[in-house]
């Protein structure tokens, strides 16, 4: 904890560091708490606390001042060149659980606010508990964040390719049920969702989706050529059946190789990818099929049968059309591209800027909710 005033030795700021000391001792898991006011000082053969114990007068509090920025353990340390900032070290009880945790910080964070308040000065919380708590609070709320927001982004990108609500939530429906399949699979199986493991959802949706956006355009194909919805769901799982479990097994793959990695979350991680993929595909060639036998296959084979070629089938016909009659061009740009960005890409080191690492954690040390 950091005490920030415009001098620490004063009568007002000694009071509010022996109320914070007195009351963070009484706190919920507070082990030990230790500040200047417990550091020993030898004047004259006789040691004394560095604080004055009795009355606060200036004349005592500048000599506490001289003897802290010359002492060894206090100048610098616990009390700036300037006196304006003093450190107040709290360890805590041993916890096993970040759950643990996060009742001791808010109660440290609460007593810091009340002398903040009282006293009208600045109380920082940081450290390593107050960070890592911060950081689990973070990594719980994007757990929950970042799969509605990639569920809305697949849902506008269906909204805007297949343009018919009943083809929107046949799409959107494996890759839910694939990601929940998998979550349920990983609490069964006993493995913990990391900060690696939130993004996953993440992932499984944009397979998931990928392969339903083709199964449902090649089974709408089907169904403006005369078949019904269910006929042209089991015909496109026939026809591009082979292709999607390939792209899913050669994805999985590519995760299922984080199981060499080293550290355990890795390998954590790659390992229920892989069986999210895998589980992934089975939700998606098990319910586009089971959903277009429904009422929603019905209103997506009466929607196809009527729909004309829509703005995105003119672009995409544009595209074709250009890339096929310049061949060789296109050719030459893209192997330039390839040469020069696989140049840069040679460039490429698995490191660790340090100096980004002290920035981060200088800019988190500056943005720590001080209450004044």
């Amino acid at each position: 904890m950091l005490l920030r005033t415009d001098d620490i030795f004063t009568p007002k700021a000694v009071t509010a560091l022996r109320q914070l000391v007195s009351r963070m001792r009484k706190g919920k898991g507070i082990a030990q708490v230790y500040s200047i006011d417990d550091i020993p000082v030898i004047s004259g053969g006789i040691p004394h606390r560095l604080l004055p114990t009795e009355l606060l007068d200036e004349d005592a509090l500048q000599r506490a001042r001289a003897e802290a920025l010359a002492h060894p353990l206090t100048g610098g340390q616990l009390v700036s060149p300037d006196a304006a900032i003093t450190l107040v070290i709290v360890r805590l009880n041993e916890f096993s659980t970040v759950d643990e945790l996060f009742p001791m910080v808010r109660d440290i964070r609460r007593i810091a606010r009340t002398i903040a308040t009282e006293h009208g000065l600045e109380v920082l919380v940081t450290g390593s508990p107050a960070l890592t708590a911060d950081w689990f609070t973070e990594m719980r709320s994007q757990r929950i964040k970042i799969p509605v927001i990639t569920c809305c982004v697949t849902l506008v990108i269906a909204i805007l390719l297949l343009r018919n609500f009943s083809a929107v939530i046949i799409t959107s429906t494996p890759h839910i049920f694939g990601t929940i399949w998998t979550l349920g699979a990983m609490g069964w199986i006993g493995i913990e969702l990391t900060m690696l493991g939130s993004a996953m959802p993440a992932l499984l949706a944009a397979i998931g989706f990928s392969d339903s956006i083709h199964l449902m355009l090649h089974m709408r194909h089907e169904v403006d050529s005369g078949s019904s919805a269910r006929s042209g769901a089991i015909l496109a799982i026939r026809r591009i059946g082979i292709a999607c479990a390939l792209t899913s097994l050669t994805t999985a793959v590519g995760f299922g190789s984080l199981l060499l990695a080293s550290r355990p979350s890795v390998r954590d991680f790659g390992g229920c990818c892989a069986m999210g993929c895998v589980l992934t595909f089975v939700a998606v060639m098990t319910l586009v099929p089971l959903l277009s036998g429904t009422f929603l296959g019905r209103r997506c084979a009466a929607v196809a049968k009527s729909e004309q070629m829509s703005r995105w089938d003119y672009c995409f016909y544009w595209v074709g059309r250009c890339v096929s009659r310049r061949p060789m061009l296109i050719t030459v740009f893209s192997v330039l591209i390839t040469i020069a960005l696989a140049a840069t890409a040679l460039k490429l080191r698995p490191d660790v800027d340090i100096h980004s690492c002290l920035r981060f954690v200088l800019e988190s040390l500056s943005m720590t909710p001080s209450i004044s």
